[in-house]
């Protein structure tokens, strides 16, 4: 943990330059996190409440959406999907210095044709989803 004085500078930092200058320490200790993950199919959960979240890009950021099930004994299913446009993708990982294309290979990170996430293609997994049908992350 940071001195109190170091710690606003670090905070400054990160906030306003993307200097990451610390860690904190997890707030769920990582053996209570991966007790919770549990393999399921979301079409199995077709119909019942969900919440989506979404955070859409066009040609540098990942696209990025989460769904969340309410199920009726009061506890929640998570999963989420990644994408990156596919005609750049090794572009794109020579440049940020991340396996783009090992993740998708091993099927966490969709990448359709294209240099561009298309809206079209967004709004049909999600009819997919909605139908029970959307391809479930590994």
């Amino acid at each position: 943990m940071l001195r109190p004085e170091l710690r606003k500078e670090a905070i400054v930092r990160r906030l306003n330059f993307c200097e990451w200058t610390d860690t904190e320490p997890p707030w769920i200790d990582r053996d209570k996190w991966e007790a919770c993950q549990v393999d399921f199919d979301p079409a199995d959960l077709a119909g019942m409440p969900c919440t989506l979240g979404l955070d859409l890009s066009s040609k540098r950021d990942l696209t990025a959406m989460a769904a969340c099930w309410s199920l009726p004994d009061g506890t929640r299913k998570l999963a989420a999907w990644f994408w990156s446009p596919g005609d750049v993708l090794e572009e794109k990982a020579r440049a940020d210095n991340v396996p783009y294309p090992v993740w998708r290979d091993a099927g966490h990170l969709f990448s359709p044709p294209g240099r561009i996430i298309d809206k079209r293609h967004m709004a049909m997994f999600v009819q997919q989803l909605v139908a029970g049908r959307a391809r479930a992350s590994t």
